[in-house]
């Protein structure tokens, strides 16, 4: 018999599958008929009762027709079947018999579901219990609707009424909708949409690339909703788990079982990856061995057929984070691993097994004390720079892990060690240091250094470095003590400054008491406490101040300002000063000549009456030509130039009167 112990389990679970299609009365219908089989419409019928001991009759209608009996004698349950019916389904010799010695309230609970479900797939089950009826008189095309009146008695009642069918070939329902799935490993969970009018459970097919697709689901997968803690119904969360797999590609396919006995159509195939998620034996028997910096484990490997190397992991804490030490994969025959660490400490390891999926199983992890006896290397390219109340110095950072930092060292003898003193009184951890110092200090100044890591290993001193802070100092301000003026030339004296590092003076003048320029060449020597200038004017008064510069350039403030002039002026009249009015251009066009070694500058004066103050016209001139376009036709204009020198002085050109025609 196909119904084991196990399906028996799984129909009392699921027993609200097949009884909720007996909570109302029902009548199923579909076309049928395929090779030979002439065309025709099963007609099914289903109530709270298994059979009926009246028997029923089946009534059509064709379209908006009447309704007619289609059976001569009530349709009853049989009494029994044919010998080429039980060898054809051997189920049967249990389940007629059974039915036959019981009454028929003796058939309930699990054998009812059972009988339900047999009914459902089988047709020869389905007529001995009185509720199947094959109409082989139906046309193409007609639409027909059936009626099961129960018998009770001499009267009919109503049992069910089908929806309509239009008659034509045999088709398939529409496939199993909404399927999901989950892989994990070695198993693929399947759920779907239940649809329990359309079919009462579900044939699950699946297949590989090499494997074309095989019914796996033996017996069928009816599911059922199940009522939880809170009196809830629910579905479960699987409705099927296959749970024999390697990893690998596979395809399924899922067709439901209609009420005839029939599937679906098939779904379309879902394509699912199976991953290898069990990861091999782990490393076993882990050591350390400790030399200095160097931690040498060893362990034992298991040898599975999946096994792919090991890999070692590494950390300061002993929650992590590890850190894989190997670049590449360690063999299946590489039980040892030589570890340089970069800094006495402590350190955690801890060794994996990795198969050729990348599955990883981890050893037990071992703790590593490194004591750490090695000092650090000289720091190199010491340099010291300095700037205005500092000094600058910078080294190549070392390289090393456990670095703490570098201790600096300052002395003003270069042979004798025992004037270095320290400057730091916790070790610095960058490559730099700005020593300060008083802007007025002029030693020589020498420094080294030494680094020191966290184990307090010193390297040796570094080489040193010198430098001389720079003189920001200026020299005293001098003073101007006398000033001689003479016809040409104006002399100057002052007291002389009593500064170390004094380089010389440099003198300043001004015509204007505004714009002073250098006027020595080259600076006064020190020794010089005097200055006679001779590139000047007649006639002319000058502004003088001193500044003192140092050997390192600065400049002291400036001196007292003193004031110093020539005795007299050679300045030169105009000459030949003329004007005409040139009637094409509508203007005055005035000319003259003059000597030009006295000469700064010309402007142009004008008044409107032959009798009036002269007023400018022009600004300051260098030409010794001037238009003037102002004029107005019939009026008489005077013009007159005044000449001015580099010291002020000024002389006039006579006067020239024109008339404007």
């Amino acid at each position: 018999m196909k119904y084991t112990l196990a399906f028996i389990s799984i129909l009392m679970m699921c027993c609200s599958v097949a009884l909720a299609q007996t909570t109302e009365s029902t009548v199923l219908v579909r076309n049928a008929g395929m090779g030979n089989s002439k065309q025709h419409i099963s007609v099914k019928w289903y109530s709270r009762s298994l059979y009926y001991e009246g028997g029923v009759n089946l009534y059509r209608k064709e379209g908006q027709g009447v309704w007619q009996k289609l059976n001569k004698l009530p349709i009853r349950k049989l009494d029994s079947l044919s010998k080429s019916e039980y060898a054809a389904d051997e189920d049967l010799e249990f389940f007629v018999p059974y039915i036959n010695e019981s009454k028929k309230s003796d058939v309930n609970g699990l054998f009812l579901i059972n009988v339900l479900v047999k009914s459902f797939e089988s047709e020869v089950f389905s007529k001995f219990l009185g509720i199947l009826y094959n109409d082989t008189s139906v046309i193409v095309g007609n639409t027909y609707t059936y009626k099961i009146m129960q018998l009770k008695g001499t009267s009919e009642v109503l049992l069910a009424e089908s929806k309509p069918i239009v008659a034509g070939p045999e088709t398939k329902e529409a496939t199993v909708q909404d399927i999901i799935y989950k892989a994990d490993t070695n198993k693929v969970y399947i759920k779907w949409k239940p649809e329990e009018k359309r079919f009462f459970a579900v044939n699950v097919y699946r297949g590989t690339d090499s494997i074309p697709m095989t019914l796996i689901s033996q017996p069928p997968v009816m599911v059922s909703r199940y009522t939880d803690s809170l009196g809830r119904l629910q579905y479960p969360s699987v409705f099927y788990l296959d749970d024999t797999l390697k990893p690998g590609t596979y395809y399924y396919q899922l067709a439901g079982l209609d009420f005839f006995g029939k599937e679906t159509q098939y779904s379309e195939k879902l394509k699912v990856e199976v991953e290898d998620l069990i990861a091999p034996p782990a490393p076993e028997n882990l050591e350390d061995t400790i030399r200095n910096l160097d931690v040498t484990l060893s362990w034992k490997n298991t040898i599975v057929s999946d096994l792919n190397g090991t890999n070692v992991y590494r950390s300061v804490k002993s929650n992590g984070p590890f850190v894989k030490l190997n670049t590449q994969l360690l063999g299946v025959d590489i039980t040892s691993y030589k570890d340089q660490v970069p800094h006495a400490g402590p350190y955690y390891y801890y060794v994996t097994a990795v198969d050729k999926v990348g599955n990883e199983n981890k050893s037990y992890m071992i703790f590593s004390e490194v004591h750490d006896i090695v000092p650090p290397e000289v720091p190199v390219k010491l340099t010291a720079v300095s700037d205005t109340g500092m000094i600058r110095l910078t080294w190549q950072q070392n390289l090393e892990g456990d670095l703490k930092g570098y201790m600096i060292y300052r002395s003003v003898s270069k042979n004798d060690k025992n004037t270095f003193v320290l400057l730091n009184s916790t070790p610095i951890k960058e490559a730099f240091y700005t020593d300060r110092l008083p802007r007025n200090a002029r030693n020589e100044f020498i420094y080294k250094i030494l680094a020191i890591d966290t184990s307090f290993n010193k390297s040796d001193y570094s080489s040193i470095a010198s430098v001389k802070m720079p003189d920001v100092t200026p020299p005293v301000k001098p003073l101007i003590i006398g000033v001689t003026n003479e016809e040409e030339s104006i002399q100057l004296r002052w007291l002389a400054n009593r500064d170390e590092d004094l380089k010389g003076y440099e003198l300043y003048r001004s015509t204007d008491a505004e714009t002073y320029t250098i006027i020595n060449k080259e600076l006064i020597p020190v020794s010089v406490l005097s200055y006679k200038d001779s590139d000047i004017r007649s006639a002319a008064t000058y502004m003088y101040y001193l500044k003192a510069v140092d050997s390192s350039g600065n400049k002291s403030l400036s001196s007292n300002i003193e004031k110093g002039y020539t005795r007299f002026s050679s300045l030169e009249a105009p000459k030949e000063f003329k004007g005409k009015y040139n009637k094409s251009k509508k203007a005055v066009l005035l000319s003259w000549k003059a000597t030009e070694s006295e000469l700064t500058s010309f402007v142009i004066y004008r008044s409107d009456k032959e009798i009036g103050a002269l007023k400018p016209l022009s600004g300051k001139l260098m030409e010794h030509t001037y238009s003037d376009s102002s004029v107005i036709s019939g009026n008489t204009y005077v013009y007159q130039i005044r000449l001015y020198d580099t010291s002020g002085n000024t002389i006039q050109s006579q006067v020239i009167k024109i008339t404007i025609k």
